[in-house]
Formats: C-alpha cells, sequence, structure tokens
C-alpha cells in the first residue's frame, strides 16, 4: 500500500505518552505546552505520525482552545468530519455525506482517521462511530481496496464485543471484491468461537466438503473451494438490512460451465458472453442445480486438463455431457 502518511509506523511524542502514561496524562501534558509554549504544543499536533486516536482524545481541548485553525489541513478535515458525524442521528449517519472540493484530502483524512485509529477501536463508542462512517464512505464512495484488511478486522473485533455490524458488512460486500472472502476466511482458524461463527455464516455461499470441520482444517477447505470457484462468484446484494440471513455471495454455475471468468458486478453478468456461449446455455439452464453444478465441475476439470478435448465435449447433446460428467459409458471418463 503506498504510504500516504510520512512518519507512519513511527510514534509520535503524543502518542508515546498515551501509550506509557494514559488519556488523563496525555490532556494535562498537552493543557501545559499549551500554556507554556503554545507553538510547541501546535507543533505537536500537527506531526504527520500522530495517530487519529490520540488526536481524537485531544480534540475537545483543541476546540475549547481556540486552536483548530493553527491545524494541518488533514487535522482540519478530520475535526469537521468528526463533528459532523457526532451531530447527526445514530441511524446511518454516513450515508448522508458529501465530498468536498479537495477529494484528496478528503479521502487522505479518512484513510488516516481508519488505519491510524482502526488499532483503538472501542476507545468510546463516538469513536467507534467515526471509524464505521469513515470505513462506509472509503468503500462505498471511493471504492477503496487499500482499506479491506482493516475494515475486516473491525467487523470481527465489533462481533466479539456484540456490538453493530452490519453497516460494514454491508460496505464490505458491496465493493464486490472476492479479495473480502479471503480475509474473511482467515477468522475460520480463529480460537474464537464468535470469530469463527461470524466467517462461517458470512462465507457460507459455499458448497463444499470440509465446512464441518473446526479450525485449519475448515479453512483449508475453504481456500481449495475458493481457489477453484473464485473466477465465478458473483455478489447478491442481499444484506442484514434485508433479513437476518443473507446469502452474500454465491457462485455461478453458468459461468463455471462455460469456464468463463465472471465480471464482478451481478449475476446477470454472463449475458455479456458472445452469442455461442448462449446457445450452449440454452439446454443446461434449465438443469436441477445438483445437476449443474457437477457439470459445472466436470467442465473445468475437463477445460484445465484438456482444452481439445473439453472443445468436443461442449458439442455434445447435454444428455450425452451428463452420461460422462456423471461416470457413465464416454470417451472423456475422468
Amino acid at each position: 500500500m503506498q504510504n500516504r502518511f510520512p512518519g507512519a509506523g513511527t510514534i509520535g511524542n503524543l502518542d508515546m505518552i498515551r501509550i506509557r502514561s494514559g488519556n488523563e496524562k496525555l490532556k494535562a501534558y498537552f493543557l501545559k505546552t499549551m500554556q507554556t509554549n503554545k507553538e510547541k504544543a501546535v507543533s505537536l499536533l500537527n506531526a504527520e505520525n500522530l495517530s487519529f486516536a490520540t488526536f481524537y482524545i485531544l480534540m475537545p481541548q483543541i476546540l475549547d482552545l481556540n486552536v483548530a485553525s493553527e491545524l494541518i489541513e488533514r487535522d482540519k478535515a478530520a475535526v469537521l468530519f468528526c463533528l459532523r458525524i457526532l451531530s447527526h442521528a445514530d441511524d446511518t449517519p454516513m450515508l448522508n455525506l458529501k465530498t468536498p472540493e479537495n477529494g484528496d484530502l478528503y479521502r487522505n483524512t479518512l484513510e488516516w482517521i481508519l488505519l491510524s485509529g482502526s488499532k483503538e477501536t472501542g476507545l468510546s463508542d463516538e469513536f467507534d462511530r467515526i471509524l464505521e462512517a469513515a470505513a462506509v464512505v472509503l468503500l462505498r464512495q471511493y471504492r477503496d481496496t487499500e482499506v479491506l484488511p482493516a475494515v475486516v478486522r473491525m467487523v470481527f473485533y465489533r462481533n466479539r464485543k456484540g456490538m453493530y455490524i452490519q453497516d460494514l458488512v454491508w460496505a464490505l460486500f458491496s465493493l464486490k471484491d472476492t479479495r473480502v472472502l479471503s480475509l474473511i476466511a482467515d477468522f475460520l482458524k480463529s480460537r474464537n468461537k464468535r470469530d469463527a461463527e461470524l466467517a462461517e455464516n458470512l462465507l457460507k455461499h459455499a458448497s463444499c466438503q470440509g465446512l464441518e470441520q473446526k479450525g485449519r482444517p475448515k479453512y483449508e477447505a475453504y481456500i481449495s473451494w475458493f481457489k477453484e470457484n473464485s473466477p465465478y462468484l458473483y455478489f447478491t446484494d442481499e444484506t442484514f438490512h434485508q433479513t437476518s440471513d443473507p446469502l452474500l455471495c454465491k457462485v455461478n454455475l453458468e459461468a463455471k460451465y462455460l469456464c468463463r471468468k465472471l465480471p464482478q458486478k451481478d449475476e446477470e453478468a454472463v449475458e455479456a458472453f458472445a452469442d455461442a456461449d448462449r446457445v450452449r446455455l440454452s439446454s443446461f439452464s434449465g438443469l436441477d442445480n445438483q445437476v449443474k453444478a457437477m457439470l459445472a465441475e466436470y467442465s473445468r476439470r475437463l477445460y484445465l486438463r484438456n482444452r481439445r478435448q473439453w472443445n468436443r465435449w461442449m458439442e455434445y447433446p447435454i444428455e450425452k455431457q451428463i452420461e460422462i460428467a456423471s461416470g457413465g459409458r464416454g470417451e472423456h471418463n475422468d
């Protein structure tokens, strides 16, 4: 990931005081510094490697002492964003945000808030609301894939604490990026029961063998299934806002049968395929899902093994394809 924040990875002076001595000592130090050396205090606030958590803890003093106008542009934008979020009602405040004229500044500020602040999730209810809002805007408005790992970690942290996760899950899956699934799959290995249960629930579109296991074997089974099916996955647009048990992602069996990578848009993306493909689908699409899954799996294996045999097999009537794929008499038995 490109580092947009020079100095990130090092710990600033104010962060060090907070980590070593706690929030109250931090606020006392900042106030004393403001009284004795305002220029130094403002310089500490404007440090590029300052974490958002430390900045947020000091924000009431920043406002009370009227030094917001002396902040760098990133920090000014952060103050405005925080005030905007905390002044809204609790229901989906992030959905009404508009991009200011300086879109790059806005995006970079939200990345700073989320990436430097996500390690402190749980600092306060208001702090968590700001992190959630930043994540949703970055995913929904900017389609920012760089923040995916941080947002996935935040979802699982909040779930462990029994906190609200629906908006974050909705934003993650609305990105329609299969990398989300592999990031979630890592939590199948977690020793935390709530982690493993949530990961399995979010990944339950996987009709693969081995998910009845636990820990690493379950993870390995899913990753094997994911590698096979990721080119054919599509996102359903179902959300936790609509149902308590959404099916967030599915395999497009038509695309797998044709061995055509599916554009990450919607279930109907297969319509973009050539006319010859649609002719091949005319018989396949009317089959029972179990038969379609069997044919699609066979088609993929044959395609990878011998393209010439696959082309010949695809010319057969669907009945003969089924006979061959199911292990009946035929020249392409595995």
